[in-house]
Formats: structure tokens, sequence, C-alpha cells
């Protein structure tokens, strides 16, 4: 079993405004027994306590249909034996915060050390355990820092690759970041408004490969979107390589006149790319000495009123595309448009936040799953009718 360095107390917060001490999840607490289901992922750690011991913790995620940790989880407690005035015969007690309960340590390894289980059920994770120990007089065993033993259930150290969200057969979502100058990192989870329900600081250690930052988690129930904090400061920070993000800002239009920038927060949305049926879509190829390009705005162009188009399809991919025989009347065989991703909508599409994702403006639903959709078809439709797609990309 690893020695960690320092106990990871410090590894993150959950709910914030707890303290730095997790409840336990409702009802998931129970003594295991032997037999549990087969073991998988498992992670251990080792804490210093504050009477010279040592205590032993490993997080093993049980197999089930949707793969490891589906069964749910259980969190091993082993203690070796003390000699002395503060020894440990007289046996111990595990418990956890926010629970009066206590589940007792029993004789394990043949009398050398004190050992429980607990198990947590699976739609419970991610979250941190947090405990501390009481001896038979009933004087509290912490870490050599004077702290509760802490230890997470339901995240792994994760992959390098792919950057950005990425979920896996068995259904654990990996997250990747690259960061050349960060010193710390941690992702936070969201539940509903701009507050982070979960915290997650990920250990250098554990969590990095090279300038890339990552971490797993077992699941993401009950969370809608996700963010990165770097260095420590508390400001939330877009996945650069989200698919699926939320809104900047609220309004009818790209361009409206007098508007205020506001305060720009989004999120990246922990929702998956639905899948395209491209069917048999081929780029047209056509030779550059033989392209007629026509330069275009999405929000402009199709909200002209000689587009001629209707209020729901003005503004949108889907406007652009129902004027596919327009510019095929002009000889056009290539479309040029101007920046697609999501901008600032004062300042225009020349001053992108993001570029791996749609602005979700350009929709009839307003949103970025739909816009998605909406560009896919755009360019299905345009390869369709021999037509070359091409969009500008500017840097910030």
């Amino acid at each position: 079993m690893a020695s960690l360095p320092a106990p990871p107390a410090p590894l993150g917060s959950c709910p914030r405004g707890g303290g730095g001490v997790v409840p336990r999840p409702r009802g998931a607490l129970r003594q295991c027994g032997a037999g549990l289901a087969t073991r998988a992922a498992r992670s251990c750690y080792r804490f210093r306590t504050d009477d010279d011991g040592v205590v032993d913790v490993a997080v093993s995620g049980e197999e089930g249909d949707g793969g490891a940790g589906a069964g749910g989880y259980a969190v091993s407690v082993e203690v070796p034996c003390l000699p002395g005035p503060r020894g440990r015969e007289g046996g111990l007690v595990l418990r956890t915060s926010g629970s009066g309960e206590g589940v007792p340590l029993a004789p394990a390894a043949g009398g050398a050390s004190l050992a429980a289980e607990l198990s947590f059920d699976a739609p419970c994770v991610p979250f941190y355990l947090s405990f501390l120990l009481t001896d038979a007089a009933g004087a509290e065993i912490r870490t050599h820092r004077k702290t509760s033993f802490r230890v997470p259930v339901g995240v792994g150290p994760g992959s390098p690759a792919p950057l950005g969200m990425s979920r896996s057969g068995d259904g654990a979502v990996n997250f990747a970041v690259y960061s050349k100058n960060a010193n710390a990192v941690a992702l936070y989870l969201y539940a509903s408004g701009d507050e982070p329900a979960l915290e997650i600081d990920l250990d250098p250690y554990v969590h990095r490969t090279g300038n890339v930052w990552h971490v797993s988690l077992a699941s993401v129930e009950g969370y809608v979107s996700y963010a990165f904090c770097c260095g420590g400061i508390r400001r939330p920070l877009l996945d650069p390589y989200a698919k699926v993000i939320g809104d900047f800002v609220a309004g009818n239009s790209v361009y409206d006149v007098g508007v205020t920038a506001p305060s720009m927060r989004c999120f990246a949305s922990l929702a998956s790319v639905p899948s395209y049926n491209w069917g048999r879509d081929r780029h047209p190829c056509l030779p550059l000495e033989k392209l007629v390009v026509y330069r275009a705005n999405v929000a402009l162009f199709t909200k002209d009123k000689s587009s001629g188009l209707p209020e729901d399809a003005a503004g949108t991919f889907s406007g652009l595309a129902a004027k596919i025989e327009h510019f095929r009347s002009l000889g056009v065989s290539a479309i040029l448009l101007e920046p697609v991703f999501p901008f600032h909508q004062v300042k225009g599409p020349y001053f992108p936040y993001h570029f791996f994702s749609p602005m979700s403006l350009y929709s009839s639903e307003g949103s970025s799953v739909s816009a998605i959709k909406s560009m896919k078809d755009m360019v299905k439709a345009m390869h369709r009718n021999g037509i070359e797609y091409h969009t500008r990309i500017e840097g910030l």
C-alpha cells in the first residue's frame, strides 16, 4: 500500500459551507461482512495519526451490470494494533461525520490489526467520506494534522486523453484539461445555480500527467454542468474542449442595440453530444481554383428582410440551409461563414469564447445540443447540393 506524504483531507469539499465535513449519504452506511461482490478498481491511502500510528484505507468499486462501481463501493479501514498507554487492544469505533452511528473495528490479520468495512450504494457517488476513530476510553484519534480522516469515493485518477469530458463503457466520466502554468486545478460540479455543489481539488501526484490534469468520476448523476478552477482562484473556467455548453448571455438577439455586456459566466454541460447519422455524406472536394466563395454571417444574412425567411428560421443554421437554392442560382460553390462559435454578443463573432461548439442562438431552440444538430444538418444539405462549407477561425 502506497504511503501518502499527507492525508487527503485538502482534496476538496462537499458540499460547500459544510466546514470541510461531508454528511453521510442517506441510508448508505452499513457494516459489511464477507462475501461482497467482485471488486474492481481499488485506491489506497495511508494516514499518520496523532498518536504516532497509521490508518490504512482502501476504496474499492464493486462490479455490477454497469461495470466497475455499478454494484456500489466498499471502504475498508485497517488499523495496526499499538502497544503502550494508548494501545488499541480495547477496541476502536469508527464514526462518520454527520452521523451518531459507530462501527466497531474487529480483529483482523491474526490479531495484528483491527478492521472494518463500509459499503455505499452506487447512486451516492461521488462524495468524500470523512470519519474519525474513538478508543475504548472514548478518546478521539485523528490524523497527525488533527483533522478527520477523509477519502474520496467514486473518484479515480482518470486519463490525460482525450481532452475535455468523455464517457467510458462502464459509465465512468473522465475530465481532462491542459494547463501549462497552473499549479493547482479543481473540478466543480453544479446541480443548479451558479454555486458548485461539489468541489474536487486534484492531487498533482495522482491527477496530473505532464501539463494535463485529469480525474475520473464513477457517476455524475444529480449534476448538470461542470467547470474548472485553476491556481486556487475561485473563478470557474469553461472547459475549452467542452462540446455542449450553456448560454453566456440571455437575450433575443445577438446584436441588440445598447446592450451592456454582463458578467460572462458559462459552464460546460454534462450532457453528451447525441449521435448523428451522416448517411452517405461526402465532401465535394472541389479544386481551389474553381471555387466561387460566398462569405456570410449567419445572423445578419438570414435576418435581413431580403432573405424572405420566416421568423423561426431567421438567425439560424436552418435558415441558411433554406437559402441553398439561392446560392446555387448565383453560381456559388462554397460558403465561408464568419465565426460560428460562442462569442461576445456586443463585440461580435470575431471575439469568440470557445471553439468546440456552435453558437446556441443559431438554432431555433436556442440550445447547444440543438445548435450542434442544426449545424450538421446545414453542412449535410450543402454537401448534398455540391457546395463546400468553410468557416473562419479567429484567435482571441
